[in-house]
């Protein structure tokens, strides 16, 4: 009797996983009636900026991997490229997550022009940005910078909010000498003429190494007070700390910790894209080994995760993004609770 019941046990255990597998979900696929569209249009910066080959990247894995064609569309600058995720002209549009932010909400410079757009990454990189010196003139802290001139003012108005509340916490903001940036091509230059003492930009930018080269270059590590300063109230913005790779790029001790801020680049699509079309060019992306091959073309995307993409959320994400993150085991009770509150906030 004894050995029935064991027998018993082990059948009923395999019965549960055989049952555990047939109720597994499946992929979302198109309703009957449905179709792929025969081509998905990526928009993206021109081909000289930092995302234009990502983009590239992302149209290759969406050409392989679903039964569409993709193609790469550039546009010259933010507002031009949501302004053709908006017409339809595009389905999908990478930037900071504080210019999706006020384009969704109608906010900002789309006040009262809110588009139909919803996203598919919440964040596809962290864009680092902070306080860049000369090494050797004492500079090693915000308070330090007073008295100083300093190119915190940028054609970004998101970045220029954050960093005058950086700066007013730390006591500095009517100490220094505030100069204009008119283009980022300025900050080499002037860094190197020393027509300024301190820049606020990415830390991973290329023309940083200009400056190290000619003149060196080091970073300012922000207190954890002074990175929730900075970020308070701005969407779109974290506090960071930065990765292994920039640490090397600078030179600095392995053990050392630079914190500052960033901006979170993500990547929208529009609003009526099907849901199985969302799923399916995620699926593209992160399915497999897929990313590796976008991964190679950018050092930012090291740090690149599919539980980074669903980690941050200032606007809500497609039903199919939903459901694909959901399918991978990364969208968590707190995040549904996020995207409840954003989906009930007045637009």
């Amino acid at each position: 009797m004894k050995k029935l019941y064991v027998i018993a046990a082990c059948l009923l255990m395999v019965a549960l996983v055989l049952g555990s597998f047939g109720c597994a979900k499946k992929p979302l696929a198109p309703a009957p009636g449905e179709e792929w569209p025969a081509q998905i249009s990526i928009g993206s910066f021109v081909k000289a900026s930092a995302s234009y080959p990502t983009n590239v990247a992302i149209a290759k894995l969406v050409g392989k991997y679903t039964p569409s064609s993709a193609i790469v569309r550039e546009y010259a600058g933010g507002t031009p490229g949501i302004e053709a995720l908006g017409r339809g002209d595009i389905d999908t549009w990478g930037i900071g997550q504080n210019d999706l932010y006020n384009a969704y909400y109608g906010t900002g410079f789309w006040e009262g022009k809110p588009k139909d757009i919803k996203l598919l990454i919440g964040t596809w990189y962290y864009g680092g940005i902070g306080f860049g010196v000369r090494p050797g003139e004492g500079i090693h802290t915000v308070k330090d910078l007073a008295g100083k001139k300093c190119m915190v003012r940028s054609f970004l108005p998101f970045q220029n909010r954050l960093v005058e509340q950086v700066m007013k916490y730390a006591g500095v903001w009517d100490k220094i000498t505030v100069v204009e940036m008119a283009s980022t091509a300025d900050i080499a230059p002037m860094m190197i003429d020393k027509k300024i003492d301190c820049f606020w930009w990415s830390s991973g930018a290329t023309f940083g190494l200009q400056i190290k080269e000619a003149v060196g270059i080091d970073w300012i590590s922000l207190t954890p007070e002074e990175q929730e300063a900075g970020i308070k109230g701005i969407p779109g913005t974290v506090a960071w700390t930065a990765p292994a790779w920039i640490l090397e790029m600078w030179d600095y001790p392995p053990d050392k910790v630079l914190r500052s801020t960033a901006y979170c680049f993500a990547i929208a699509c529009r609003a009526d894209i099907p849901d199985f079309v969302a799923y399916g060019m995620l699926a593209a992306v992160y399915d497999d080994n897929h990313l590796d091959e976008v991964r190679v073309l950018s050092p930012d995307l090291t740090e690149t995760t599919i539980e980074l993409a669903v980690k941050h959320s200032w606007m809500p994400f497609h039903p199919g993004a939903v459901r694909y993150y959901e399918d991978k085991g990364v969208w968590t009770k707190e995040m549904e609770a996020r995207q409840q509150e954003l989906l009930a906030k007045p637009r």
